[in-house]
């Protein structure tokens, strides 16, 4: 149970899972119709997380990365570098579409996100468990209702998980929380 339970969370926390969960329900919330949700919905998919998660996936089979989660630093920075060209694309796709703006800024804090940790990469390994989750409840609680605050109480939960899984450090969740919700704020309350 003491090993199950992080494991659960972490797997439950993952960013694979919580950016792309976060992100269609405000495209839901933002779409005049199922049309278009399905369409910029599937774009999302298609564009910001198949092509890391097949990287990842096809390096993991390899034995060139450790794991879906890139447990080992050096490992991440093409990773990030994918994740960050390809949701660029979808920002300027979104833009061409003319998706509703709440829509478009998503995708642009996905892509600032991408940059500032995969410049921080370099020189340590950050919780992106912890940083995905602390930038989707912001983007949630900023573009749909401040209500879905509360959701941040889940935090410390999934930073005791993956530092109780030996794959951060306490510091290495919080600055990870706090670059995640610096860049989000900046992104989606800039004019």
């Amino acid at each position: 149970m003491k090993v199950l339970l992080p494991k659960l969370i972490s797997g439950i926390s993952s960013p694979y899972l919580v950016i792309p969960v976060c992100f269609l329900w405000i495209t839901g919330v933002f779409s005049p119709g199922f049309r278009q949700f399905f369409l910029w919905g599937s774009l999302f998919l298609l564009l910001s997380l198949l092509p890391v998660l097949t990287y990842v996936a096809i390096q993991v089979k390899r034995g060139k990365i450790t794991d879906l989660h890139i447990m080992v630093r050096e490992q991440r920075s093409l990773p990030f570098l994918i994740a960050t060209f390809s949701s660029a694309v979808l920002v300027f796709l979104y833009i061409w579409l003319h998706v509703p703006d709440p829509i478009v800024r998503m995708a642009i804090n996905l892509t600032a996100n991408g940059l500032a940790f995969f410049a921080i990469t370099k020189f340590s390994k950050l919780s992106i468990h912890a940083a995905a989750l602390s930038g989707s409840v912001l983007q949630l609680a900023i573009l749909v209702s401040y209500s879905w605050l509360w959701l941040l109480l889940v935090l410390p939960i999934v930073i005791w998980a993956r530092v109780l899984r030996k794959r951060h450090t306490v510091w290495q969740a919080s600055a990870a929380v706090l670059i995640s919700s610096l860049v989000t704020i900046l992104v989606l309350y800039t004019p």
